[in-house]
This record gives C-alpha cells, sequence and structure tokens, in this order.
C-alpha cells in the first residue's frame, strides 16, 4: 500500500518534471508520447535535436551548430521504487559548438536572457528555501524526493563535444578543441564513497537520512580523450 502510494507520488512528479526539462532543450520530443511511455516506465527517443541556444544561460559568444543524440533512454522502475534506480541513460551524443559571429551577437537579447536568468536563480532560490523547510519538517514528500535524486543513475556511451572557433585568428583560419568520452556513469554511494547497496522505503531511506544534508555520488569515466 506504502509503496503504491509512494509510486503515484513520484509518477506525477518525474513525469512533469521531465516534460518540461526535454522541451526546453530538444527539438523533436512528442511531450504527449513521452508521457505515454514514461506512465509505462521505459522510454527510448531516438535521433533527439538539441536547440540551438541550448548553452545560452552560460553567457558566451557560442551556438550549438550540431547538436545530436543517437539514443535516450529512460527506466523508472514504478513497481520497485523502494529498490531500483531510476536510469537514464544517453549514447552517440555529438554536440559542436561554433562561436558567434559580430552579425550573430545581440547585445539586447543578451541583456534579456541576463535578467531571465536572474528571475529563473531567484525562482531556485525559492525553491531550495521552501525544500529545507520541508526537510526541517521532515515531510513524506520532502523523504520520496530526496530518496529519488539520490537513487539517480546516470550513464553515458559515446558522447563527443567539439568546440570550433572561427572568430579569433583572422579570416579563413579557425581553432578546433574536441572532447570525446566512450563510457561514463554517476551512480550513488554511501559518505564515504563505497558503492553501498541502495537503501529502501521500508528502511525509511537510511542512507540518505543518516546525513539528511548530503546526497553522495561516484562519477567513472574510462577512454576519456581530447
Amino acid at each position: 500500500m506504502f509503496t503504491r502510494l509512494v509510486s503515484g507520488i513520484a509518477n506525477s512528479y518525474i513525469v512533469s518534471f521531465l516534460k518540461e526539462l526535454l522541451s526546453d532543450y530538444v527539438v523533436n520530443v512528442d511531450p504527449a508520447q513521452l508521457k505515454s511511455s514514461l506512465d509505462m516506465g521505459e522510454v527510448s527517443l531516438y535521433n533527439l535535436r538539441l536547440k540551438k541556444d541550448l548553452f545560452d544561460f552560460l553567457s558566451l559568444p557560442l551556438i550549438v551548430s550540431i547538436g545530436h543524440i543517437g539514443v535516450l533512454s529512460i527506466s523508472i522502475p514504478w513497481k520497485a521504487l523502494a529498490s531500483q534506480p531510476i536510469v537514464i541513460t544517453i549514447s552517440d551524443a555529438l554536440i559542436v559548438l561554433r562561436t558567434k559571429s559580430s552579425e550573430e551577437w545581440d547585445e539586447e537579447r543578451e541583456r534579456k536572457l541576463k535578467e531571465e536568468y536572474k528571475t529563473r536563480a531567484l525562482e531556485v532560490y525559492d525553491f531550495l528555501c521552501l525544500s529545507a523547510q520541508h526537510e526541517k519538517s521532515n515531510s513524506l514528500l520532502w523523504r520520496i524526493a530526496s530518496s529519488l535524486l539520490a537513487k539517480l543513475q546516470v550513464k553515458i556511451s559515446h558522447a563527443h563535444l567539439r568546440v570550433e572557433d572561427s572568430q579569433s585568428c583572422g579570416s579563413g583560419r579557425s581553432i578546433a578543441l574536441g572532447f570525446e568520452v566512450k563510457d561514463a556513469s554517476l551512480k550513488s554511494c554511501s559518505t564515504d564513497f563505497s558503492r553501498a547497496p541502495l537503501a529502501t522505503f521500508g528502511g525509511v531511506f537510511s542512507t540518505a537520512l543518516s546525513h539528511p544534508h548530503v546526497d553522495c555520488k561516484v562519477a567513472d569515466v574510462k577512454q576519456f580523450g581530447m
């Protein structure tokens, strides 16, 4: 009964979050199809195109020239959230950034973007303050959300990032810098960074609650090159 209640609350929260997140950064995603697939616990999206303004929040003169994700998979074990992690897998990703030309640089647009990001930062601050209040009250919703985030796993394979600068070296010349990762993962761990078993709802998220202000992750990166 308790697990079904938790799954119901988490379902609504996770689906809404992922729909909004993907819509902000991906061009060709169908929110209705995404929700239907996530409700079933498994979704695989293919050949996603990233928006050109993906990195505008950095306030850098960069634009996404090529943004492609071969496969984005999300696995949500609705019937076993108490013991199994949510796993996000990204594979065959290629992102090529290029510098903006002086003609593409819009001072007024940059000013508006900075104001927008300031507003978002204040919203995040308000959310963190509210979250801290929930944490102090030890509310059920806060404990569920904390446990889900603590157990989130991310896997990345065959990812390539390339930055091209054709504006700094004069006419007809350019500089390029690339990074490639064959395999990387981000997984939960205990506070001593050992890969301890995941806490369960039955144990009242013992690992997370024994250190309520700390969520630890360990990153593994294999065959990184530049």
